[in-house]
């Protein structure tokens, strides 16, 4: 008896508020219509936020049903703009109840008369998305930034936050050249909250938070040549490793691209957190080494590897790297001989951004025709390899023709991707995700969702350096701003031979 009213209950709650019903009549038009974002035939996750859509297409009413194959169902009818927004706890309630299931979706629009179009798909997965995604937001702009924020953003609400910006010191006088750069947001995969970005500024560093305490570090040290850049959480030890770049630009006149980051010389540090210590984990002058990403059991540090340092910026279409892996023993803390995995570069092509899967079993990376900045590149394409193989194929499924895509990492349980695109106008940077089978086979990406649907059509911002993480970052901007004004910047201790002395103080990019 409780079971049966139980169940009356719920589908109480799935009954279409405000009296929302479909039209008794409609005409069956044998088309789809278009939507914003493109949501038709997705697979989604079940703890995934309201995937919420305008319709774009004039219309006088509009009615939209999804339906799981029990007959079970919600309404729900658009706003005069053609926006469909699903209520958070139908959602929720519903998308709980029907994971593994395959969800209809028709639309019913009304022009003068209502019409039916062709229904298309929701596929719900019970494997969960990570509930976090942070990112920086920034205009796409190449000489300069104005308003800088790091965002977290909730997967399964649609909710935001602010974890730390710019907007004060932009507004204190201070000379046009001074810095007050945000970038980089990382966050350690095992739950634990640990995090960092850089604060490229006065009194600025290595902003790290570790074990619920954060502080600032200058982490250029030694004879390094240049800061600590790209960063890599071990998974599960007090570690990160980095690259660190001597970076510079140039701005082609002609190249749809508009400006190119080039290396001239990059090499990869282990920072050791609990004893505040950096030492060297490759020291080259003729190789470059640049993005590197730990295997999920923290046995190898993956990276973007080329013998072309000796070449200058005159020829930077000629830059062209692999990727490689190098082994690492948690015991001894030491190091074995780097192995390029790829050919790429005798093939005249440039591989990057390594993204190996929680399981080992795939890695996702980028594969454009020159350089170490693929995600300007119209040419860049995601590609995945079978580690078991060795084997890798042009992921086509989630790759865009004639835009700019890459993988920014895995969910924990390895299902779920998040890509970088330029898709939509070549020019801003947004967020998709993909569902992974267990061939290594990928679904349609889906966009980012938000509660206002059009968001992205009007929001004059790059979603840069996207990320998941497990929990919500503990940084403020009032905390961030506290600790500018009290930290007193001390750098980290260098383990290694000095080569050259050099300035300790922190860098960003050289414009050339």
């Amino acid at each position: 008896m409780m079971k049966i009213l139980s169940r009356v209950i719920w589908l109480l709650l799935l009954l279409p508020a405000c009296g929302t019903s479909l039209p008794k009549e409609a005409e069956e038009v044998d088309v789809e219509a278009q939507i914003y974002p493109d949501y038709r035939n997705v697979v989604i996750p079940a703890n995934v936020a309201p995937l919420n859509f305008r319709v774009e297409q004039p219309l006088n009413g509009c009615v939209v049903r999804v339906s799981a194959r029990n007959g079970e169902e919600i309404l729900v009818e658009a706003d005069g703009k053609g926006d469909v927004r699903f209520p958070l706890k139908k959602w929720k309630s519903f998308m709980v109840n029907h994971a593994d299931d395959s969800l209809s979706v028709d639309l019913y629009v009304k022009d003068k008369s209502w019409m039916h179009y062709n229904s298309f798909s929701w596929v719900v997965k019970p494997d969960s998305i990570d509930p976090i995604m942070t990112c920086r937001l920034i205009e796409p702009s190449y000489r300069g930034h104005g308003a800088l924020s790091l965002v977290s953003y909730n997967l399964e609400d649609n909710t935001s936050r602010v974890i730390a910006e710019n907007e004060k010191l932009r507004h204190e006088p201070f000379p046009v050249n001074r810095q007050s750069c945000l970038n980089c947001h990382s966050q350690q995969r095992n739950g634990s909250g640990n995090s960092l970005f850089f604060y490229r500024g006065e009194h600025g560093g290595l902003v790290l938070t570790y074990n619920g305490k954060s502080r600032i570090i200058n982490s250029r040290v030694g004879d390094m040549y240049a800061s600590t850049t790209y960063p890599a959480w071990h998974p599960y030890l007090p570690l990160i490793a980095f690259s660190i770049n001597a970076v510079g630009q140039t701005y082609p006149v002609s190249d749809p691209s508009k400006t190119e980051v080039i290396d001239d010389r990059s090499d990869m540090v282990l920072y050791d957190i609990e004893k505040d210590e950096i030492s060297y984990i490759t020291k080259t002058k003729n190789r470059l080494e640049t993005f590197p990403c730990w295997s999920a059991d923290g046995k190898f540090l993956y990276f973007a590897y080329s013998d072309s340092a000796a070449l200058t910026t005159s020829v930077y279409q000629r830059l062209r790297y692999d990727l490689a892996r190098i082994s690492f023993d948690a015991d001894s803390l030491s190091w074995g001989e780097p192995q390029v995995l790829t050919d790429f570069a005798k093939r005249a092509l440039s591989a990057n951004y390594p993204q190996p899967s929680p399981d080992g079993r795939f890695m996702l990376f980028a594969v454009s025709k020159y350089g170490c900045s693929p995600y300007r590149h119209a040419d860049c394409d995601i590609y995945v390899m079978d580690m078991e193989q060795g084997t890798y194929r042009l992921a086509h499924e989630v790759d865009t023709p004639n835009a700019s895509d890459y993988c920014r990492g895995w969910s924990r349980n390895g299902h779920w991707i998040l890509i970088s695109s330029r898709k939509d106008d070549g020019n801003y940077g947004r967020v998709y995700f993909s569902y992974c089978d267990e061939t290594g086979h990928f679904s349609k990406p889906f966009q980012l969702p938000h509660e206002y649907p059009a968001h992205d059509l009007e929001f004059l911002k790059s979603y840069n350096a996207p990320e998941f993480a497990q929990v919500e970052p503990i940084m403020t901007p009032s905390e961030f701003y506290h600790l500018l004004d009290t930290s007193h910047v001390q750098p980290a201790n260098y383990r290694g031979t000095m080569d050259i002395p050099v300035d300790a103080n922190s860098g960003a990019s050289v414009i050339r």
